[in-house]
C-alpha cells in the first residue's frame, strides 16, 4: 500500500510540474516560482519579479504589477480580471499564455497561483488575420481610392464638357435670338419700306431654321441619354426627302457664301423609313461640311445600292486629321480650326448622326485629306415601296409647280390648339391659301363648335385640356356616323398636330393614340409646305389650260421682259445673287461642254434647276429641264442649242432687273 500511495504521490507531482503554471507567495513577493514545464519555457523555475518584468513588453508591465497588488491586497479588486493573457519575449520570440490567478493560502501564507495555457500559436494566428484584414482593407481603401479619383476625373471631364457645351449652346441660341430681335425691331421701323421688310423677314426665317436645328439635335441627344429615341417608320419619297433638306441647308450655306448641291440617282424611288431621323442625319452632315468650309461648297450624292440607299456628303472644307477622325463623333467636340470659331455650333451635330445611324442599323465612314476636304457615306438599310404608299407624314416639301398650281376653292377650316401663337401661325397659313379658318383653344370646344356649323377640315392638337386632340376626333366621327348628320357634309378631313415624335411620348402624357381617326399626322413646328401637302392631297382641283398657259409661258426665250413678275416678293431682294449664281454655273456648263463632261454637266443643270424651282422663274426653268433631257440622250447639237438660249435669257434678264 504504501508503494502505490508513494506512486500516486509522486504521479501527482509529476503531472504538478508538467502542467504551465507561476506562483508568487506574500512572505517573498519578489520571486516568481515556475512549473517544470513553465520554467522550461522561461528558462529557469523561479526569478526575481523585476527580471521576469523585463521579459514583458514594456506597456504591459505596470498593469501586471497593478493586478498583482490588487490581489495581495484586502480591498475589493472586482474590477480587477484574475484571468488576464501575459506576453514575454522569449529566446527573441514572443510567447502569450492565458493566464487564470487563484488565490490560496499555503501554511498560512497567502499565494496567487496562475494556472497558464499556451495561445501563442492562436494569438499569432489572429495577429496574421488581422494582418491579412488589414492588408485587404487597405487594398480596398487604396482602389476605392483610386476609383474614386478616377470618378472624379470623368466627373471633372463630364462637366467640362457639358459646361464647353452649355457655353457654346447660350453663345448659339443667344446669338440668333438677339439676331430676330433686331431684325423684328428693325421690321417694325421698315413697315413703309416693303422690300427692306421682306427682307428682315427672309432672314428671320433663315435663323429660325437655324435654331430649329440646334434645338432637334438638343432633343435627339437629350432622348438618347434616356433612352427614348424611338424610330417612326413611314413611306416616304426619297426625291422629295432630299429637296427639303437641300432646301433647309441653303441658309446657312448662303450666309458664308457658299452652295449645295444634291444629285439623286434614284429620283423616283420610294422607300419606308423613318424620314425625320433620315432627314436629320443629312441635315447635320451637311451643316457640319459648311462649318468647316471657307471656299466651294457642299455636294450630296443619293443613290440605291441593292438592299441599302447610300447617302454622301462631300465638301471641299480644311479636312481632318487621321489622329481625329475617331473623335469627331463624341459628344459636345470641336475639331480647332479657324474656320470652326466662327461657326461654334453645339457640338452634337456628328455625335447625333452617329447615334441615328447606329439606330437605324447602317453604316457610315469617312475619308478626308488636309486641306483638300470631307466625304462622309452613310449606307442605311430601307426597304423600297410603291411611291403609290406614300402619305401625308412623309410629304414636307411639295414641289414648286405644285405650289403654283394649287386651286383649293373657298374651304372652311377648323383649328384647335391651345397655344395661341401655334393657332395664329396655323390661321395665317390657311388664310393665305383662301380658307375661311376658325380658332378655338381645345378639343372639347372644337366638338362644341363643329355641331353648329360645317367644316371641310379640322387640325387637332393632340395634347389640349378639357379633351384632347384623339378624344375630340372620335366624338367628331361619331357624330358625322350618326343618322341625323347630312351625308353631304360627311366628307370631312381631320388632321392631327403633335410635337411628340413618338406614340409612347404621347403615352407618356397619358393620351390613348389611335392614328386611324386621322387622315393626316403632322409633326410640329408645322410649316406651310406641309400645310400646302394637305390642302392639294384633299382639296386640289383640276388646273384648267388657260391656267397652265398662265404658269407656263410658251413665249420666245428671248422675250424676258417680265421675269421679275414671275419670282415671288420674299424672293426679290435675293434676285442679284441669283443672277451671279447662275450665270458662274453657266460658265461651267460651257467649260463641261467643251470637254464632252456630261456628268458635270448634269449636275450643274440639276442645280441651276434646282434654284429656278425655289424662285419660280418658270420660262428659264423650261429651258434648263430641255437641257437636261438634251444631256442625257448627249446630243451635242441640242445642247448647244439650249445653252445659247439659256445664255440669252440671261443677258436679256441682267438688262432688264
Amino acid at each position: 500500500m504504501k508503494r502505490i500511495k508513494d506512486l500516486c504521490e509522486n504521479f501527482e507531482s509529476q503531472l504538478v510540474q508538467r502542467v504551465l503554471w507561476w506562483k508568487i507567495c506574500a512572505d517573498f513577493p519578489e520571486k516568481i516560482q515556475f512549473s517544470e514545464a513553465m520554467g522550461e519555457l522561461i528558462g529557469a523555475t523561479e526569478m526575481a519579479v523585476e527580471h521576469f518584468l523585463m521579459l514583458m513588453p514594456e506597456a504591459n508591465r505596470q498593469p501586471f504589477i497593478d493586478k498583482l497588488a490588487c490581489l495581495f491586497s484586502e480591498s475589493d479588486c472586482k474590477e480587477v480580471t484574475p484571468q488576464f493573457l501575459l506576453t514575454v519575449t522569449l529566446s527573441h520570440k514572443v510567447k502569450h499564455f492565458q493566464c487564470q490567478v487563484h488565490d490560496f493560502n499555503s501554511d498560512g501564507v497567502q499565494c496567487l497561483w496562475a494556472q497558464c495555457s499556451n495561445v501563442s500559436a492562436l494569438v499569432d494566428l489572429e495577429m496574421e488575420l488581422i494582418l491579412s484584414q488589414s492588408q485587404l482593407a487597405l487594398r480596398e481603401m487604396q482602389e476605392q481610392a483610386i476609383q474614386a479619383q478616377k470618378n472624379q476625373a470623368e466627373s471633372e471631364e463630364k462637366f467640362l464638357q457639358q459646361s464647353i457645351f452649355l457655353s457654346m449652346l447660350s453663345h448659339e441660341l443667344r446669338s440668333p435670338l438677339a439676331g430676330m430681335s433686331q431684325l423684328i425691331q428693325q421690321s417694325k421701323s421698315a413697315l413703309q419700306d416693303e422690300e427692306r421688310l421682306l427682307n428682315n423677314l427672309s432672314l428671320l426665317s433663315m435663323t429660325t431654321e437655324q435654331l430649329t436645328f440646334l434645338v432637334n439635335d438638343i432633343l435627339t441627344f437629350s432622348q438618347n441619354q434616356h433612352h427614348r429615341l424611338q424610330l417612326t417608320e413611314s413611306p416616304f419619297a426619297l426625291d422629295e426627302m432630299l429637296n427639303y433638306v437641300i432646301h433647309l441647308t441653303k441658309s446657312i450655306a448662303k450666309e458664308r457664301n457658299m452652295v449645295v448641291t444634291a444629285r439623286n440617282q434614284n429620283p423616283n424611288a420610294c422607300f419606308k423609313g423613318d424620314v425625320l431621323r433620315i432627314s436629320q442625319i443629312l441635315i447635320n452632315m451637311i451643316v457640319n461640311g459648311i462649318k468647316y468650309t471657307r471656299y466651294g461648297g457642299v455636294f450630296v450624292k443619293v443613290k440605291v445600292d441593292g438592299a441599302f440607299v447610300e447617302f454622301k456628303v462631300v465638301d471641299s472644307g480644311v479636312g481632318i486629321g487621321v489622329d481625329k477622325i475617331d473623335k469627331i463623333f463624341a459628344p459636345f467636340s470641336q475639331i480647332d480650326t479657324g474656320i470652326a470659331q466662327s461657326y461654334l455650333g453645339s457640338g452634337l451635330g456628328l455625335s447625333v448622326v452617329k447615334l441615328l445611324v447606329d439606330l437605324l442599323d447602317g453604316q457610315i465612314k469617312v475619308t478626308s485629306t488636309r486641306g483638300v476636304g470631307s466625304t462622309f457615306t452613310v449606307r442605311l438599310p430601307l426597304e423600297q415601296v410603291d411611291c403609290h404608299c406614300v402619305n401625308l407624314e412623309t410629304t414636307s416639301n411639295p414641289s414648286e409647280q405644285k405650289k403654283l398650281d394649287l386651286q383649293i376653292g373657298n374651304k372652311k377650316v377648323l383649328i384647335a390648339d391651345d397655344s395661341l401663337i401655334n393657332r395664329k401661325v396655323l390661321q395665317q397659313m390657311l388664310e393665305e391659301f383662301g380658307c375661311q379658318v376658325e380658332a378655338v383653344e381645345n378639343g372639347l370646344m372644337a366638338f362644341e363648335r363643329f355641331q353648329q356649323s360645317h367644316f371641310d377640315l379640322v387640325f387637332l392638337d393632340m395634347q389640349m385640356p378639357e379633351m384632347n386632340g384623339c378624344e375630340a376626333a372620335k366624338s367628331i366621327l361619331n357624330l358625322m356616323g350618326s343618322v341625323d348628320f347630312p351625308k353631304v357634309n360627311r366628307d370631312i378631313k381631320i388632321v392631327a398636330l403633335t410635337a411628340a415624335h413618338t406614340e409612347s411620348e404621347l403615352q407618356r402624357m397619358n393620351i390613348k393614340v389611335d392614328k386611324s381617326l386621322f387622315n393626316a399626322w403632322l409633326l410640329k413646328p408645322i410649316t406651310q409646305d406641309q400645310i400646302m401637302t394637305v390642302l392639294i392631297d384633299h382639296f386640289e382641283q383640276p388646273v384648267t389650260p388657260e391656267i397652265l398657259e398662265v404658269v407656263h409661258p410658251k413665249e420666245n426665250s428671248s422675250q424676258s421682259d417680265g421675269f421679275i413678275d414671275e419670282i415671288p416678293a420674299s424672293l426679290k431682294s435675293f434676285l442679284p445673287e441669283l443672277l451671279s449664281s447662275l450665270n458662274n454655273e453657266l460658265e461651267l456648263l460651257v467649260k463641261a461642254f467643251q470637254d464632252f463632261d456630261f456628268n458635270t454637266m448634269h449636275e450643274v443643270a440639276h442645280k441651276m434647276k434646282g434654284s429656278l424651282m425655289i424662285f419660280g422663274w418658270q420660262q428659264l426653268l423650261v429651258e434648263i429641264k430641255e437641257l437636261e433631257l438634251e444631256i442625257d440622250k448627249k446630243d451635242t447639237k441640242g445642247i448647244g442649242l439650249k445653252l445659247y438660249n439659256v445664255k440669252s435669257i440671261l443677258l436679256n434678264a441682267q438688262e432688264n432687273k
